[in-house]
């Protein structure tokens, strides 16, 4: 929308109850009484803000005579545009000499010229429109008197919202002027997308007009998003250029393992370790821009070139982890199954995340941080068959009976018998993977406890109650902006991010792309329509994070039957619950074809 219509604002200012002063009057007290406080604060200033209350008073004194005589329709048209060119100079009126704490009393005067001359045009000519125009930076903080006029509960709310977003439009110049580090554009998106939110909460308890406030929100949205795509994409120039030498290093060890000295593949991991740093980097300042920039064609190619960026990371661990066990060098054990070594999380505010672990063995034991060692995770291996799989249905079955269930058309029956027959391989770990879900206990943490599934796999989160887990992982994803009232899909697997794990997203993808990489056997976050898995009759998508364990795939024909997940949202604790495909496409399809692989 380009432009604002006067004749939404009309009935502004509601009667006052019976025997007390007319809103109208207060208001106009108020605005007398703060002229002289407007004056002493700010002298050099007086007198403009003397003509600004004179001339809305004016305005509004011919507004009420129009209001109970019609008027010609020019006359009412030329008061609209008086009032509109004094909120102009009201809003260019130092701090002091517009505000009386945070109430604008001038703007207050506005209303009731506007409200009656609503009224005006309404006598002039009922199918008349008032003058359109639009300047957000002026009509917000008029909005912002409406709400408080209207809804004194809300008030407080309301300005502080127009002045965080003020601040943000301050702080996203200084930027401008002169870059400012990363920690500091993050912050600065959080709080953009904090506003945003708490924009949408007001907007829902208000019937009045808002979207002035909403659109001097989406600019600092726009103007912080665009800093920080500008970050992202040196961030990922850096990391590509780094990825560069890695891997011809990783190669010229390669051709002569036999030398190949400890020192010399450490040395490599170590730059490795930096690398993880950014692509952390690179990948949260992607998604935060996706986030905040809707409809913007390249952050999607952004998101692209860090999965590719994500692919030859992990690539270049397998690798090293390939020399090492060459060469000897300790291969892997018992601690290098998971991840080692990991970053701290990137906090908001001081406290926030779950800090350092260090897990081996079975025991957790803190340590200060330190620069992640390139995700040390055994070498990737081919999925194996896994005959301890969680149970497709339980009982018996007698072989005859399998024989029927092979052509049976409930494909529960038919990939249960399959599989007992032996003509299925499983991909995935279904079985060891099903003791990392618990029911979740917030309606809106599906993803927060799929992230923790991942984080118990790698061993990066302490032994304890997975329920406390949980509502500390929620605490530090809200603090870093992935969590608001459920999880944006940008924001999927960005905890482990975080952590530096390395994570691909992908976004509006077919079927035949998640199967693909519920193949390679990996973790994997993916965002459904629940309906479909719980067969709930709603009316709409019920958007749900699940992650998928492992998948049965025909050994002929190498068709997928069905999926393997942890749901944490079912009514019965989905662990390990095996899906037939068709069942899956509606509930995947069902959504924004969304999921998070971790490598």
């Amino acid at each position: 929308m380009t432009r604002f219509r006067l004749l939404a604002l009309v009935l502004l200012i509601g009667a006052a109850p019976p025997g007390t002063a007319s809103t109208g009057d207060s208001i106009v007290s108020a605005a007398k009484a703060f002229l002289k406080t407007s004056c002493v604060a700010a002298k050099q200033s007086c007198v403009e803000a003397t003509a600004i209350h004179d001339g809305y008073l004016a305005a509004l004194k011919d507004a009420d005579a129009c209001a109970e005589k019609a008027c010609p329709l020019p006359a009412v048209h030329a008061i609209i545009e008086r009032d509109r060119e004094l909120d102009a100079r009201e809003h260019a009126l130092p701090p002091e000499a517009r505000a009386a704490g945070s109430t604008r009393p001038f703007l207050r005067l506005s209303l009731l010229v506007v409200g009656r001359s609503a009224a005006a045009l309404a006598l002039a000519d009922p199918k008349a429109e008032a003058p359109a125009y639009w300047n957000p930076s002026v009509e917000a903080p008029k909005m912002v008197e409406l709400i408080c006029v209207k809804y004194a509960a809300l008030c407080a709310g309301a300005r502080g919202l127009l002045r965080e977003t003020s601040d943000l439009h301050a702080d996203a110049a200084a930027c401008e002027k002169e870059p400012c580090r990363f920690a500091v554009q993050e912050e600065l998106a959080i709080a953009a997308e904090r506003a945003s939110g708490d924009y949408m909460a007001l907007s829902t308890k208000v019937d009045t007009y808002t979207l002035p406030i909403f659109s001097v929100i989406n600019q600092a949205v726009e103007r912080v998003g665009k800093l920080l795509a500008r970050t992202s994409a040196a961030k990922l120039a850096e990391l590509e250029k780094g990825e560069a030498a890695l891997l011809a290093g990783v190669a010229a060890l390669e051709k002569n393992p036999g030398v190949a000295s400890a020192a010399q593949i450490e040395a490599l991991n170590a730059r490795g370790a930096q690398l993880i740093g950014l692509y952390r980097d690179a990948s949260n300042s992607s998604d935060r821009t996706q986030n905040m920039l809707i409809g913007d064609a390249g952050t999607a190619r952004m998101r692209e070139r860090v999965n590719a960026a994500a692919g030859r990371l992990a690539s270049a661990r397998a690798r090293l982890m390939a020399l090492k066990a060459a060469r000897g060098f300790g291969g892997p054990d018992a601690t290098d199954a998971a991840a080692v070594g990991t970053i701290r999380p990137a906090s908001a505010s001081s406290g926030a995340g779950l800090g350092l672990t260090l897990v081996g063995g079975g025991e957790s034991r803190s340590q200060a941080p330190r620069p992640v060692l390139i995700d040390r995770r055994s070498i990737p291996k081919p999925p194996p068959t896994d005959p301890n799989a969680p149970p497709i249905l339980e009982g018996d079955p007698g072989y005859l009976d399998l024989l029927r269930n092979v052509r049976s058309k409930d494909s529960l029956r038919k990939a249960d018998a399959l599989r007992r027959l032996g003509l299925t391989k499983t991909f995935g770990d279904p079985s060891g993977r099903a003791g990392l879900v618990h029911t979740q206990r917030a309606p809106d943490t599906c993803a927060i406890v799929a992230q923790q599934g991942v984080l118990m796999a790698l061993k990066l989160l302490p032994l304890g109650d997975p329920v406390k887990l949980e509502a500390q992982l929620a605490e530090e994803a809200r603090s870093r902006g992935f969590y608001r009232e459920g999880t944006p899909d940008a924001y999927t697997g960005s905890l482990l991010v975080d952590r530096g794990v390395i994570v691909t997203k992908h976004n509006d993808v077919p079927l035949s792309t998640l199967d693909a990489a519920v193949r390679r056997g990996g973790m994997i976050i993916a965002s459904v329509d629940a309906r479909h898995l719980w067969g709930d009759k709603a009316p709409k998508a019920l958007g749900h994070a699940i992650m998928i364990t492992g998948a049965e795939v025909g050994r002929f024909n190498d068709e997928t039957l069905g999926y393997y997940i942890n749901d944490s949202g079912s009514l019965v604790l989905g662990a390990g619950r095996f899906v037939p495909i068709e069942q899956f496409k509606k509930a995947w399809e069902g959504l924004t074809k969304t999921f998070a692989e971790v490598h």
